[in-house]
């Protein structure tokens, strides 16, 4: 009965006092009545500087956390704060109605245990832009609604495999609907096995941008509905056999922009079709048959802005290049060694071309990233993904090629087209004049000789 009261305050105020105004002065127990909605009114009042719009709240500028809030608050947003650590109490009076948390361009720096557990309803959960250097364990384990999860520009330091970072270990996550997890822009070096098991509803993972080095085979174990995954811009070498397998609606894997110099045997075991892989601006001098033929499962392989070195090893890949004219654009794949052959199209290259290479001759990376020693991390974008975009990549994101451009090569074959075009264009324009100057001549001959009437 007090809740129905309460909650429904400015309306029976103003029924009451409309009613009075017509029947004379209010009797005590109306006064008294009045007293309390106006009080109520103090009560739930928009914290300053804040700005309430029903049950959204967004707040900006505050030293602590905003109070009162009203029991009934589902969205709450804070940005540009100095809120320094964040306390189950501070969510407790309407941790039941939240539905949507998101802290921004804060100096939070500690999220104490249990301040998540009484809040079931979170469907949407955002630290972005924060100094939180971990998470504690379990922080996410009673959010049974949550959908989507950010974890962007903060400082979270510790790798998997030293620190045993618990917000992305073994059963961290519980149960959940989450369908999109976003982890770019952190320093995670180690994905270990059944890091995501439990997010069986996640379609789209971003592990971009972050220092991440190794990849367990068993890292992606669980993720049965995950349609791209996003490891570019890291400092992968190699992967690990059967990491993808298991994942049967999987379409797309980011791998671009790493220093991944060979794929194992079996890399893509248990992958029956894939959309998408990309291969771009990695460190691949040559490829092997097994790795080309673990490829024919997908539709599309970029490999662009590699360090091709176009001696007998590149066979493989130039013959699987003409045999699938439709899985890669063969224009952006080209050579970058022997600098005789810089330039040039690999799929064009005839065995002649495909001399040995002289043993002062070795592979030099010459993009700016191929220049990044192997234990630094990778110069960061300011560009966003996403897409995940969903093709992380969505959004994939853009990157610095080594000399080329996104263009392609110009070979000498161009100019020798271009120099038969001109000549040939000069015989049939001298051809068009000379035939023009017989037919004057022959016209006023007839005139010459035409017998008068």
């Amino acid at each position: 009965m007090y809740v129905h009261i309460y909650s429904s305050c400015v309306e029976q105020q103003s029924i009451v006092r409309s009613y009075w105004r017509r029947n004379m002065d209010l009797p005590p127990t109306l006064h008294v009545f009045l007293l309390l909605c106006s009080l109520n009114t103090v009560v739930w009042a928009c914290p300053v500087g804040c700005k309430c719009q029903t049950n959204k709240i967004l707040c900006s500028g505050l030293s602590d956390f905003p109070t009162p809030l009203n029991s009934s608050t589902t969205a709450l947003y804070v940005s540009n704060s100095s809120i320094y650590s964040l306390k189950p109490e501070d969510l407790a009076v309407f941790s039941n109605a939240l539905n949507i948390f998101v802290i921004k361009d804060t100096v939070l720096k500690e999220v104490h245990p249990g301040t998540l557990d009484a809040t079931p309803n979170i469907g949407a959960l955002g630290f972005t832009g924060t100094e939180l250097q971990d998470l504690p364990e379990a922080l996410f384990q009673k959010l049974l609604s949550l959908e989507s999860l950010t974890l962007k520009s903060n400082k979270l330091l510790m790798s998997l495999y030293e620190n045993q970072l618990e917000s992305l270990g073994p059963g961290v996550f519980g149960p959940m609907p989450l369908q999109e997890l976003w982890l770019y822009d952190n320093k995670l070096s180690r994905l270990e096995d059944d890091t995501f098991r439990n997010l069986t509803h996640l379609r789209l993972l971003v592990l971009s941008r972050n220092q991440i080095n190794y990849v367990s085979s068993g890292t992606f174990r669980g993720l049965e509905k995950v349609g791209e995954i996003s490891l570019h811009t890291n400092l992968l070498t190699t992967l690990q056999a059967g990491t993808f397998q298991g994942l049967p609606s999987l379409v797309n894997i980011s791998l671009e922009h790493n220093f991944i110099t060979s794929l194992p045997v079996g890399f893509l075991l248990g992958v029956s079709h894939l959309g998408q892989i990309d291969l771009r601006n990695n460190s691949f001098n040559s490829m092997p048959q097994e790795s080309l033929d673990a490829l024919i499962v997908t539709n599309e392989v970029l490999l662009q802005q590699n360090p091709w070195r176009c001696d007998k090893d590149i066979l493989p890949l130039r013959d699987w290049l003409r045999q699938h004219p439709t899985k890669a654009n063969q224009t952006l794949v080209v050579c970058e060694l022997p600098f005789d052959l810089n330039g040039e199209v690999i799929a064009l290259l005839t065995n002649e071309n495909l001399m040995p290479l002289s043993s002062t001759e070795d592979p030099v990376l010459t993009s700016t990233e191929k220049r990044r020693k192997p234990n630094t991390p990778p110069t960061r974008r300011s560009t966003v993904p996403p897409a995940v975009n969903t093709t992380p990549t969505s959004e994939p994101e853009e990157v610095t090629s080594s000399g080329q451009g996104e263009q392609g090569p110009v070979t000498n074959n161009i100019g020798i087209t271009l120099i038969i075009i001109a000549v040939v264009s000069t015989v049939i324009i001298s051809t068009l004049i000379v035939s023009c100057v017989c037919w004057r001549k022959n016209k006023r001959g007839q005139r010459k000789y035409r017998p008068q009437k």
